[in-house]
């Protein structure tokens, strides 16, 4: 850690840190390994999930995920990501809450925290039906 030249070290980010002392004729010795883990809690909640629908050929729906992050965080929310997906791949550009469809198959969002911990949505069945005639 940058900066950091004390017998203590005080840290807000999770990770695994180890203390190199070095002495004054230039010996070094490392300590053990401590790793920091966030609680379970940080993971993001998904608090509605898209649904399924059956448009009309040509018609366009909107699907929308929306999280909210781990109690673990408070009010901190200004850090979720969203990326859609079609199947298992990416939906190029989806990184917001919400997806205007126009084609069918099974879509669903990843929403990620600010430490890389990630919740998904159900999946959304969007399967296009004929106009009526």
């Amino acid at each position: 850690v940058q900066g950091a030249t004390t017998n203590t070290l005080e840290v807000s980010q999770y990770g695994v840190f180890h203390c190199t002392v070095t002495s004054t004729n230039g010996l070094r010795t490392m300590s053990d390994v401590a790793t920091i883990q966030p609680p379970k809690d940080f993971k993001p909640k998904i608090v509605k999930h898209p649904d399924s629908c059956s448009p009309t050929l040509g018609e366009k729906v909107t699907l929308q995920c929306l999280a909210e992050q781990g109690p673990g965080w408070g009010e901190t929310l200004d850090t979720l990501q969203y990326q859609w997906y079609r199947g298992l791949k990416k939906v190029q550009g989806a990184i917001t809450n919400t997806l205007e469809v126009s084609q069918d198959g099974l879509f669903y969002c990843s929403v990620t925290g600010r430490i890389n911990i990630s919740a998904q949505s159900r999946s959304a069945n969007i399967t296009l039906e004929e106009g009526k005639k």
